[in-house]
């Protein structure tokens, strides 16, 4: 195109009658004119263009790229600027005999050009490409198709409500979960109409209403799905607000993940913790109880130190493993794991100081406690988590300052209407912590100092726990610390504010009377189905002078019960048939419609404390304690029941447990051969009695005893594994401290590899138990015969 610089002008306004920006470019790229339809589009001062380079003032108005140096058009095929659709060209024009370019666009309002536009915003979305115009409808089809296709291999249910709260949409995996045909039944329908429980589809719309009403999401709720069938579904629920170009909350989308296996593995996890808990404690029961005798008993100052020291290592061993196994229940805790309660903070702090006081007066240390006067005086927050971090950080305090003193410190950062966010911090003059190893000692097992060093006693398992704690309840840890001058390690935890009224009092006991008498005609009544720990736990009854009645069952209990009245009751939880747990319950019946006065009921456990109380407690028991019972523990049971007129809900005691042992790889597991079949030396250093040995001995190869292993061989033909494990767990029990190593190690392995679901194993290791206890009881009884005439019965 040849034109004059006097056409230009001419040519300018045709343009903008025809509603098209012209922008016309020299050979040196600099503008020469700007119309008024550019103008208005682009929306600049065409004056402050003329004369400059064009990619200049184009990109100082922060406009998409249009061309490049070369003057090649880089622009999509439709352009969007200041909301304005165009589709821009370049044509090469001559003025005056001199090169120029015409920058043009073109509107797209167009019925065609409408089509293209669509076509185009679907693309980008969807990435189809339309090779022809489609009617409307068959657009918005393809687009539904994209998003529906899209939805639905999403592997969690999606769904969305309006303000409402009426279901518009879900994935066909929702509609499948709801038994409806296709994910359209859904349109129209709300909580109540999906859920027969009223209450249940309520407190799902709650949470709606609350995204509505605040428009902020709520992220990984943990919730339980009840299908209209009675199926329960565990599952974690994300919900966000649906909001509109100008960001009003039109509705709620949300997805549930379903995470019912994972927490059917979880509790599987728990309840091996639990049972690895109680099998690890339950032989350790003799060593530090019949230690605990010996040292009481033995007059040679030699013999009772080394008594003394066996009672000590023992309870070392407790401690270390109840270190690991609440470090494990630490670890696997999540959100479901926070039991929130209302309670008193002051008197939390003030527990914690008792429990810790006589330490820091041992190593004449100061301690210093400052709670701002603003703290509220309740709190609504997981007490025993709160407790355990604190106990944590202050126990490391006291252990590691030798001079000086421990601050603990809490106050207020902030308030709302219903919550405050609270500071803690721990602060001690003691060793302080190395710069290369502070950010080691929130490891799990990690110490400053190793062990073999013997600096420090410990095992690495604190402050990996209070991390946990502090993470689960939403707070966050600092440590600051300098070598040589002490450390300080704070927290900071947004708890609610409580009120007096929703405080939960003290667990009152079940006990409704009690006999006032003197200790010396207390009457005892002991329920333990393994002879061995039966006759340990006489032992203990009968040297504090107190009268005792056993049973080996709870129906041999029961009618000891009828026809007896007793001052105490004590019972392993774990009895077979009837539990210990159903045996109270029994009793609690039976003293009811014979109105009999309630006799106090304390339960023993080789399980997870924390885990067996709530039940025990809810069947009628006063309290609940762990295995193994010792001298301390039987005088604070009879203490509380005389001096306190009824059982504590709070009994301090210490814990027990076993020495675990390592399960060999599957060629060792029956290859026991090198492990002697009796040990005298062995079964003296758990019971140094002879008498007393030579008695438990004869139990063991008794036909009360080896009745259970005709049980075992009964089960195995009926191939009733659940039972094989009871029996299994019952007798390695009873072998445990008599010095029959073979048959403990016999026993140990099939109950560990039967639990973990070793099919393959378990045959093997069940015949190797039979076979070990024969060999056991012959040698035992060839033992027996030979030294009938030396021991004293």
């Amino acid at each position: 195109m040849r034109i004059t610089q006097e056409e230009l002008p001419v040519m300018a306004k045709a343009y903008d009658i025809a509603s098209c920006s012209l922008i016309v470019i020299d050979r040196f790229m600099n503008v020469v004119l700007v119309n008024r339809c550019a103008k208005k589009i682009l929306n600049i001062k065409a004056s402050s263009w003329i004369g400059k380079p064009f990619l200049s003032v184009w990109e100082e108005a922060r406009l998409p790229p249009i061309l490049d140096k070369n003057m090649n058009l880089i622009c999509p095929k439709i352009m969007i600027i200041n909301k304005y659709y165009r589709v821009w060209s370049k044509v090469r024009v001559i003025i005056d005999n001199k090169t120029h370019w015409f920058l043009l666009d073109k509107d797209i309002s167009e019925v065609d050009d409408t089509y293209i536009t669509l076509e185009h915003e679907i693309e980008k979305m969807t990435g189809h490409v339309f090779e022809k115009h489609l009617p409307v409808n068959q657009y918005v089809d393809e687009i539904r198709h994209f998003l529906s296709s899209m939805i639905n291999r999403i592997p969690c249910y999606v769904y969305w409500k309006n303000k409402d709260l009426e279901y518009v949409g879900c994935n066909e995996m929702a509609a499948e979960f709801f038994s409806l045909k296709s994910s359209d039944d859904i349109i129209g329908k709300t909580d109540f109409d999906l859920f027969s429980d009223k209450v249940i589809a309520e407190s799902y719309r709650e949470v709606d209403k609350e995204i509505l009403q605040h428009g902020k999401p709520v992220l990984k709720l943990p919730q339980i799905l009840v299908r209209h069938n009675g199926e329960i579904f565990h599952t974690l629920v994300s919900k966000v607000p649906i909001t509109s170009e100008n960001g009003s909350t039109i509705g709620v989308l949300g997805i549930t993940i379903d995470i019912t296996k994972e927490k059917q593995a979880e509790i599987a996890k728990t309840e091996f913790i639990a049972n690895m808990s109680h099998d690890i404690r339950t032989p350790l029961t003799g060593v530090i109880g019949l230690s605990e005798i010996l040292e009481k008993n033995l007059t040679n100052p030699v013999h009772k130190e080394e008594a003394h020291l066996l009672y000590e290592s023992g309870n070392q061993l407790l401690t270390m493993l109840n270190e690991i196994l609440e470090d494990v229940r630490a670890g696997s805790a999540n959100e479901m794991d926070i039991h929130e309660e209302t309670f008193e903070l002051r008197q939390c702090i003030d527990d914690l100081i008792k429990l810790e006081a006589p330490t820091i007066v041992t190593k004449n240390l100061t301690f210093t406690c400052t709670i701002d006067s603003n703290v509220p005086q309740f709190i609504v927050s997981d007490r025993k988590k709160i407790h355990h971090i604190l106990l944590n950080l202050l126990g490391n305090a006291v252990k590691f300052t030798q001079a000086g003193g421990i601050t603990l410190t809490i106050k207020p950062l902030s308030f709302t209407a219903f919550h405050t966010l609270l500071h803690f911090s721990v602060s001690d003059t003691g060793i302080g912590i190395p710069e290369m190893q502070k950010d080691k000692v929130f490891e799990q097992f990690f110490r400053v100092n190793p062990s073999y060093e013997g600096n420090q006693m410990g095992y690495g398992l604190g402050l990996h726990i209070v991390q946990s704690y502090v993470t689960l309840l939403g707070g966050h840890l600092t440590l600051e610390s300098k070598e040589g001058e002490g450390t300080t390690i704070s927290f900071d935890l947004n708890c609610r504010i409580g009120f007096k009224e929703n405080l939960i009092p003290n667990e009152k006991s079940n006990e409704s009377y009690v006999n006032q008498i003197d200790g010396s005609s207390l009457h005892v009544l002991l329920v333990e189905d393994n002879p061995i720990a039966l006759k340990v736990l006489e032992s203990f009854v009968a040297s504090e002078g107190y009268r005792f009645t056993s049973a080996m069952d709870a129906n041999e209990a029961l009618e000891c019960i009828k026809s007896t009245r007793f001052d105490l009751i004590i019972t392993d939880i774990g009895l077979s048939e009837i539990s210990g747990i159903e045996l109270v319950r029994h009793i609690r019946h039976w003293e009811k419609i014979n109105n009999v006065p309630a006799v106090a009921i304390v339960g023993l456990t080789g399980h997870a404390l924390e885990t067996a109380r709530v039940e025990c407690i809810h069947a009628g028991m006063n309290e609940v304690f762990r295995k193994p019972i010792n001298i301390q523990m039987l005088k604070e049971m009879v203490k509380q029941c005389h001096l306190d007129k009824q059982v504590s809900s709070v009994i301090t005691v210490n814990q027990s447990s076993q020495p675990s042992i390592s399960v060999p790889v599957s060629e060792e597991l029956l290859s026991l051969d090198s492990v002697s079949l009796f040990d005298t030396q062995e079964g003296m250093k758990y019971i140094n009695d002879v008498s007393l040995l030579f008695q438990l001995l004869k139990e063991f190869t008794s036909p009360t005893i080896q009745q259970d292993i005709q049980n075992m061989k009964k089960a195995y033909l009926e191939q009733d594994w659940s039972q094989i494990d009871h029996l299994t767990h019952k007798i390695k029990g009873g072998v445990a401290c008599i010095g029959t190593r073979r048959m403990f190690l016999a026993c140990q392995y099939l109950e560990q590899y039967s639990k973990a679901g070793n099919q393959s194993m378990r045959d093997k290791l069940y015949h190797q138990v039979i076979e070990v206890n024969q060999q056991t009881v012959e040698e035992v009884t060839r033992w027996l015969n030979k030294y009938t005439n030396i021991v004293v019965k």
